[in-house]
């Protein structure tokens, strides 16, 4: 049936459901109009979260959810902010329907943040659940709550307010990852909290030596904490040198002293257990689980990790409860270790907790959906392993294997251009899901077809970039190839599934990995570093720049290999690409691994400067 106005036609369906229309009625009505109002990014979303409260009514609330969240993503980061407040109510409802009232509450603050009113009011209540999610361990909300608040209070906040926030924003750009954030933070830090209490200079150095860590600078490390002591009162016994302990604990991990680390969360877990500070106690010992376990103490480490699992679930601090979680099915064999968890405690409920599961497709570790978390609050991708379902030990054990190695390869990577993993979580009956960040856009597989030569050399640079900090983590990927690297946004390539992934110190047996982009030794079952992943890389690129996957090498000599090198070399300028590329290219595909090049980030410095010269020529 055609309409003549479908945009009429969707407001009155609207007015039909604030008046109790019967939903099945306007359900149908909607139906009729979807086909005419796909191209229009606010009427999109106003159908959007007309038909998700027609279903939310008809009984359908993980539906509901899954089109007001499309809804939200439509409408932020546009000029059409006006238009989320409705959106936030109907999922407070949703919410509220389901009994989620935490939820609900959260959305209803987004509902104030989104509305017209009193800036100053809106951003400290905004503030306020910033801190809230931080305490419950979702760190990313909680950066994303205290970003608006200041963009909406800006000089109206009184200015200790103000930096007291932004500590909390710069704590939560951490905590989640947001490297890039964090380091736009630092850069105005002495402009922001100039004349600021010596307790926010603290905590902001604090942050600062956590941040130096991470990236290896253990120089700027040290003089940040020892700007942060500068700041502490003189009693022993104070608080702050409890936090100051509990970071120079973590920087002391970091640079691969667990001894010290372990000495010093002693008294930092003990201290923050007799003050009843949960959220803290529950972080001090992941820290203190994984000096424990480098120091082969790994009784120890369950215990601590079974401690705070039981914390973190008493208190409802459900991100926290989500990572202890994770730690217990990666370390320490899974669930059923657990001896001291409280009874139930270690699984979860896939379908109270995921809404919207959408299939994504399949592969050697299971079915991989698409679906929205309600602990997280994000849209993620999960991988579900059914080990319930095979009968051979060898093949569970395999798959339980491959989950603890993705967790334990994406706890050592904090890179945009690589694939968050934010949990591994048991099911009932044996299933193990990862839970991962959900990178929306194609495979390179899909994409690579439509790449001239500027974009496929920008692409390759940017892989290349992603795999230096792989490498750098000490994590060989093993099954690098065009459909475990998503381009997101169509953009920006991610690489995806560490599932087969070499951790330092580790072996890889034979067979891990797909034949066709596989290193020569790697199919031999020989031992691997990192220049597996380069010749990965090299056939990528062979066959981005050709458009076909190259033949087979056939040798396994070095001295041989050097005429393989020659064959690739000539088949690529004889499609006219540039010598240089084609060396490096060749170079990348040697069947012996010495005779290819050893870092990354030289590839991609190659790659780039290619890619520009082309785009500009």
């Amino acid at each position: 049936m055609v309409v003549d106005d479908p945009r009429a036609a969707l407001e009155a369906c609207l007015a039909d459901l604030a008046g109790n229309k019967p939903a099945d009625a306007v359900l149908q009505a909607l139906r009729t109009l979807e086909p005419a109002l796909r191209d229009d990014t606010v009427t999109r979303a106003r159908f959007l979260r007309a038909r998700a409260i027609a279903t939310n009514r008809l009984g359908f609330g993980g539906e509901a959810l899954g089109d007001l969240h499309e809804a939200r993503r439509l409408l932020e980061g546009g000029d059409h902010r006006q238009e989320l407040a409705p959106v936030y109510q109907a999922i407070a409802t949703v919410f509220s329907w389901r009994g989620e009232s935490r939820e609900a509450a959260f959305a209803l603050l987004r509902v104030v943040a989104e509305a017209s009113g009193n800036p100053l009011t809106v951003a400290l209540a905004l503030i306020e659940a910033g801190r809230l999610q931080m305490e419950i361990g979702r760190a990313a909300d909680a950066q994303a709550l205290l970003a608006r608040a200041l963009e909406l209070g800006g000089a109206a906040l009184p200015r200790r307010e103000f930096q007291r926030a932004w500590v909390n924003l710069l704590q939560a750009s951490i905590a989640a990852g947001a490297a890039g954030s964090a380091r736009t933070q630092l850069t105005a830090m002495g402009q922001v909290l100039a004349q600021a209490p010596a307790r926010l200079l603290l905590l902001a150095h604090l942050e600062v030596t956590r941040s130096a860590a991470k990236s290896g600078d253990f120089a700027a490390a040290a003089t940040a904490l020892d700007c942060a002591r500068a700041h502490a009162p003189d009693a022993d016994d104070a608080f702050e040198r409890v936090e100051i302990a509990e970071t120079q604990a973590e920087l002391a991990l970091a640079r691969g002293d667990a001894e010290r680390a372990a000495a010093l969360l002693g008294n930092v877990v003990s201290r923050y257990a007799d003050d009843d500070l949960a959220a803290r106690e529950v972080r001090a010992r992941l820290v203190q689980a994984t000096a424990l376990e480098r120091l082969d103490r790994h009784n120890e480490a369950e215990r601590t990790l079974s401690a705070a699992l039981r914390r973190a679930l008493t208190r409802g601090l459900t991100g926290h409860a989500d990572t202890v979680r994770s730690r217990l099915m990666a370390d320490h064999g899974g669930p059923q270790r657990i001896a001291d968890a409280p009874a139930g405690s270690t699984e979860i409920d896939p379908q109270r907790r995921f809404v919207r599961q959408r299939a994504l497709g399949s592969g050697a570790f299971g079915k991989v959906s698409r679906a929205y978390d309600l602990e997280l609050g994000i849209e993620v991708a999960i991988k579900r392993a059914a080990r319930g379902a095979h009968y051979d030990p060898a093949l569970r054990e395999q798959l339980l294997q491959a989950a603890r190695t993705e967790v334990a390869a994406a706890a050592r990577l904090d890179h945009p251009g690589i694939a968050r993993v934010y949990a591994v979580l048991p099911v009932e009956g044996g299933d193990t899901l990862v839970v991962e960040e959900f990178v929306a856009g194609p495979t390179l597989r899909e994409a690579m077809l439509t790449f001239d030569a500027a974009r496929s050399l920008d692409v390759l640079a940017h892989i290349a970039f992603a795999l230096a900090a792989v490498h750098g983590a000490g994590v060989v990927h093993r099954d690098l190839k065009p459909d475990n690297i998503i381009l997101r946004g169509g953009a920006t390539p991610v690489l995806i599934d560490f599932g087969v992934a070499l951790l330092a110190g580790a072996r890889g047996g034979a067979g891990a990995g797909t034949p066709a982009y596989m290193a020569p030794e790697q199919a031999r079952g020989r031992r691997v570093d990192q220049r597996a992943d380069l010749y990965a890389l090299g056939i990528i690129a062979y066959e981005m720049l050709t458009g076909e996957r190259p033949a087979p090498s056939q040798t396994r000599s070095r001295f041989r290999g050097y005429g393989e090198m020659r064959r690739v070399r000539r088949a690529l300028g004889s499609r006219g690409i540039d010598p240089a590329i084609a060396r490096l290219v060749s170079h990348l595909m040697a069947p012996h691994p010495a005779q290819r090049p050893q870092s990354a980030a030289g590839i991609g410095n190659i790659f780039a400067q290619a890619g520009e010269a082309r785009a500009k020529g």
